[in-house]
């Protein structure tokens, strides 16, 4: 496993005097065989890498690290060293005032950046008082020879070679609310040609308070080099805080709703196939019913384990505490 930690510093021996640049550390982390008793993990190593520009957020897809930068996107294979800048255009909106990045990734099929964004009202007051006028779902070109697989010859020591190149935005989709009359039905056949760039869901409001609401659920296609939303499937949801569907592959981990305690839980799942949407009923084990609260954290569908935050009073005290559970199934 590896994990990072970003820092910014200024005037680094390996930079010009007074430039800014980010560094990333890494540290490589060995855990047991789960299979065999209970074992602490081992760090193997430490390594730095030093980036051109200051890190705003670090993002990692499979072997490459993704950090923003205030006019550019970084992108560093920390397996062989070969970096990337992406140089945004002095008109580059994500880049303005209002402008937010929640997340950049590759996305090797399609291979492209996938950006998820969108711009702020009031981004001058206070955080509890701004409010998301539009969110975006966008694709720019990247160097694919990144990704191109390590040379034996390098090593740790071994200099990281960067490249400037402009940043091309290539498709932006606006993420529609409801009423969404353009979203219509996903057609027969579409997702064996078409490539999906994401899954999101678009809440139907409940007419009265206390009425269930509808959540649709649209996944975004890249199809004849078009950016188009389909919707997949509708479930209505009795209590509108309750847990989302979450998605089928691999390992999904997120912050469900606290909720009171139950012998049976309901998680619903999106295939990522058909993208219609299931529910799983799981038994809890009964050490679990002494708990006050819970909320599903996570879901590993390659191993059928449920992750779950559960919340204990403590009778000796009355002090309440936390454990996550993997709850094998």
């Amino acid at each position: 496993m590896l994990a990072f930690v970003a820092s910014n510093a200024r005037g680094h021996s390996a930079q010009p005097e007074g430039q800014d640049h980010g560094i990333i550390r890494t540290i490589h982390v060995r855990f047991p065989d789960e299979r065999g008793d209970p074992a602490a993990p081992v760090i193997s190593h430490k390594q730095d890498f030093i980036f051109p520009h200051r890190v705003h957020n670090l993002y990692m897809s499979g072997d490459i690290f993704i950090a923003e930068a205030s006019r550019s996107v970084q992108l560093l294979n920390y397996a062989t060293r070969a970096g990337v800048l992406l140089l945004f255009a002095d008109d580059y909106e994500l880049d303005s005032d209002a402008g937010l990045i929640f997340q950049i990734s590759i996305h090797e099929q399609a291979k492209k950046l996938r950006i998820n964004g969108g711009w702020l009202r009031g981004q001058d007051e206070p955080e509890s008082q701004r409010r998301f006028v539009r969110r975006v779902i966008a694709l720019a070109n990247y160097p694919h020879d990144i990704l191109d697989p390590r040379d034996s010859s390098l090593d740790e020591a071994s200099d990281i070679s960067w490249t400037s190149v402009p940043f091309q935005l290539t498709h932006l989709f606006n993420e529609p609310r409801w009423p969404a009359a353009t979203i219509r039905p996903l057609p027969a056949g579409l997702l064996a040609s078409a490539i999906c760039i994401r899954d999101f869901e678009i809440v139907e409001p409940s007419v009265e308070e206390g009425e269930p609401e509808a959540q649709h659920y649209v996944s975004l296609l890249l199809h004849d080099d078009r950016l188009v939303a389909y919707e997949t499937d509708t479930v209505v949801r009795p209590d509108p805080r309750g847990q989302p569907a979450v998605p089928d592959a691999g390992l999904a981990s997120f912050e469900g709703p606290w909720e009171a305690p139950k012998d049976v839980i309901d998680v619903p799942i999106l295939d990522s196939k058909t993208k219609q949407v299931k529910t799983m009923h799981l038994a809890l084990p009964t050490h679990c019913a002494r708990m006050l609260a819970y909320r599903v954290a996570g879901w590993d569908s390659l191993r059928g384990r449920l992750l779950l935050n559960a919340a204990f009073e403590f009778k000796e005290n009355g002090s309440a505490s936390r454990l996550l559970y993997a709850i094998q199934y």
